[in-house]
């Protein structure tokens, strides 16, 4: 998950998370596991990684996702990418506590050239970016992905969509967000009622020269109930936290209806019959041609 800041016209707004925050890197590694999990595994759509020696995890926030890939394969060499110091930080002190020898870490960021040699990787991962790029940063972003993958080499998206839930201050905040990312230009969205990213991952891949695009999607469902509801539930309450100052200046909420519907989100997420679905899409292309 993404620790890059994204920016309104006016000024800079952190609205992913905090990466000065420990708090900040142990919420991102939990819920990593929860996400993972959800899905299926860190690669559920490819149960044979023969073949693939190199992975390039980019924007990989403190390490969750590189380093249980490093653990469950310790074949592979996983290589973690992000543009916070404190996180990469974080993530190579995880490397030298758990002893393992086939992951590493470095600082990167995705709106930059890579760091990185061409034909490095056999595959490059990327997870909920959404809030990060505009739509014109993406070809820039896919041509470097192309260039350090080996030939036959896979780039793999994953990204969400705003989940349907029996909570209408949950729904209301998630269209606030949206309202925000439509304002702001930083949205595939037409009118702003929805992220808006996942229907264009295929197409962004084929216009990046990818062949063999393919997908699949995941549904959490995050009802209380669930094993992971807890995760879920802390998820939103320090997300919607986090991002109020981006919602203020992007759109035309008043704090004390934001704050009232932080209020209320939490109290309707903990009632008994609370239900909701929750949308990843994964996307992935080969390198061919070349």
């Amino acid at each position: 998950m993404s620790t890059s800041s994204s920016d309104t016209p006016e000024e800079k707004v952190r609205f992913v998370a905090d990466t000065e925050s420990s708090e900040t890197m142990t919420w991102l590694l939990n819920f990593d596991k929860i996400i993972n999990h959800a899905m299926g595994g860190t690669l559920p759509e490819r149960p044979d990684l023969s073949g693939i020696k190199d992975i390039l995890d980019l924007a990989c926030g403190p390490g969750g996702w590189a380093l249980e890939v490093a653990r469950q394969h310790p074949e592979i060499q996983v290589t973690g990418a992000d543009i916070s110091r404190s996180m990469i930080q974080f993530a190579k002190a995880q490397v030298v506590s758990r002893g393992y020898d086939n992951v590493s870490f470095t600082v990167a960021d995705v709106k930059q050239p890579l760091p990185f040699e061409d034909d490095s990787f056999d595959l490059v991962n990327e997870r909920t970016l959404f809030g990060v790029m505009a739509p014109n940063e993406w070809p820039g972003l896919l041509a470097e992905c192309r260039r350090i993958l080996r030939p036959h080499g896979i780039v793999r998206l994953t990204e969400l969509e705003m989940p349907v839930t029996t909570s209408p201050a949950l729904n209301k905040l998630w269209r606030t967000s949206a309202e925000g990312f439509h304002n702001t230009h930083r949205t595939f969205s037409v009118d702003g009622e929805h992220i808006g990213i996942t229907p264009m991952l295929k197409s962004l891949l084929r216009q990046a020269g990818f062949k063999n695009v393919q997908h699949r999607g995941h549904v959490l469902d995050i009802s209380n109930g669930t094993p992971e509801f807890e995760g879920y539930l802390r998820n939103f309450i320090y997300v919607f936290d986090l991002v109020k100052p981006f919602h203020l200046k992007s759109t035309g909420i008043s704090e004390q209806e934001h704050d009232q519907l932080y209020q209320q989100m939490q109290a309707e997420m903990q009632a008994e019959n609370f239900c909701g679905l929750w949308t990843y899409v994964t996307v992935w292309g080969e390198k061919v041609g070349e």
